[in-house]
């Protein structure tokens, strides 16, 4: 045993085997100078002297591979987060806003919790849940994302863990952890929400849509990205904003401006009254000249009803606000006081049309 060169006996144990798989994980010119550093010094050694050598070869192993144990542990974990998102918004897909008739929280641990109407959802820094001021029992977790889902109708109030408050409007889906972790805090959201983001500079928070993402480290803006609809929104309150389209372009927003998506890619960028944006957290939808389409479009969500037109009403458009709080019926007859539109009730809603013998 002793004639043995100590460099291939160590190759051939398996324990040396095993962490020399794991050294991948560090840098491939750093293990060949220290192999070759090794052989070096082991062949100026003489027979009796390599027994302390073999210790100095299993000193500069063990480090080696406690290095790359540690970078691919690192990996492993950062890999899990990743995939846990990728899961938790697959799942979410499965869930549709038009079959819950109320506010549903999946929670990590699979619990489905109907919250009410104007649910408020709030989590303490290490992770536990209430609902409407009332503490949620914990349940053994499977998932590490939780997923809040208004339907249409609906409306809700999010407070995450970190201190980061959320108003979540009408026909949205929310997926976010129940602590953040890592380098990022990361959500999704599918609809329309305010968001007041804890600045952290150090943690900055990503909101994840369909189409894009934005990346902040402190400040308030609404977005507004369904998936039903091609064109999104993204409106600054205060601080500054990232906005990464489909197309992996990058846009900048200032306070008072209204970022516009198309399919996910950025089109156009203006000023405007951010107040007028976020109206929609007190009760009130500011018409900004939108068309006819894109308000009926949003009126559904906000009235948890269809609501449909004639090719030649959904170009229209319209000034002034609506009162939420005042029904359905009475919005459309003040909509067709402005417009020369009739208004028909169907099975599932309404249907607006331009009333018989009127020329625009």
């Amino acid at each position: 045993m002793q004639n043995q060169d100590p460099i291939e006996e160590a190759r051939r144990h398996p324990l040396v085997s095993y962490f020399k798989s794991r050294e991948k994980e560090v840098p491939e010119e750093e293990i060949d100078r220290r192999w070759n550093d090794l052989a070096r010094r082991l062949q100026r050694e003489s027979a009796p002297r390599r027994s302390k050598v073999w210790r100095l070869y299993a000193e500069v192993a063990c480090a080696a591979a406690l290095l790359a144990g540690v970078l691919w542990c690192g990996k492993l974990y950062m890999d899990r987060q990743s995939h846990s998102l990728e899961q938790a918004i697959a799942q979410l897909d499965q869930c549709s806003i038009d079959t819950a008739s109320q506010v549903l929280l999946i929670t990590h641990a699979e619990q489905r919790i109907e919250a009410g109407k104007n649910a408020r959802i709030a989590y303490s820094e290490k992770g536990k849940v209430s609902v409407n001021q009332r503490q949620v029992k914990e349940a053994p977790q499977k998932l590490e994302y939780n997923q809040l889902i208004v339907p249409k109708g609906k409306s809700s109030q999010l407070l995450l863990a970190d201190g980061t408050s959320l108003y979540v409007n009408a026909g949205t889906k929310v997926v976010y952890p129940s602590v953040f972790a890592g380098k990022t805090r990361e959500i999704y959201v599918e609809g329309e929400i305010y968001i007041d983001v804890k600045k952290n500079t150090e943690q900055p928070f990503i909101v994840k849509t369909p189409g894009f993402d934005i990346r902040v480290t402190g400040t308030a803006f609404n977005v507004n990205a369904y998936k039903s609809m091609s064109e999104s929104e993204v409106v600054l309150v205060r601080g500054s904003i990232i906005v990464t389209d489909h197309a992996e372009r990058e846009t900048a927003v200032k306070p008072n401006e209204l970022l516009r998506l198309t399919d996910g890619v950025a089109r156009s960028k203006r000023q405007v009254d951010a107040s007028e944006y976020t109206a929609w957290t007190q009760g009130y939808f500011p018409l900004q000249g939108r068309s006819m389409e894109s308000i009926l479009q949003r009126l559904s969500f906000y009235y948890g009803c269809d609501l449909t037109c004639d090719p030649s009403v959904k170009d229209l458009s319209l000034q002034g606000t609506i009162d939420m709080s005042v029904p359905l019926p009475k919005v459309l007859e003040r909509i067709a006081k402005i417009h020369p539109i009739g208004i028909r009730q169907t099975t599932d809603g309404y249907h607006l049309f331009i009333t018989p013998n009127t020329n625009l």
